[in-house]
């Protein structure tokens, strides 16, 4: 995408978001978990999670902790977004 736009998307909890996407960048989810991704010149992952800290990654792999925490959809991961 080149320009700026807005992802909808309905939570775990049930309610809908919106997450602002900028230009060079897409959006899915995975679980509920919205997944961005943007360009970067290096890769890395950036977990959001719901007590407002941020986990960074490096490289393009989760570990099985937060894995687990998105495929059960314990609500404790916010958004995963990854640098490439």
């Amino acid at each position: 995408m080149t320009s700026s736009a807005e992802f909808e998307y309905v939570d775990v909890a049930q309610q809908w978001q919106t997450i602002e996407l900028g230009p060079d960048s897409l959006a899915y989810t995975v679980c509920q978990i919205p997944v961005v991704h943007k360009k970067g010149a290096t890769n890395e992952i950036q977990v959001k999670m719901n007590d407002g800290s941020v986990r960074r990654i490096e490289g393009l792999s989760l570990n099985r902790e937060l894995s687990t925490m998105i495929f059960n959809r314990t609500h404790e991961v916010r958004q995963v977004t990854v640098i490439a």
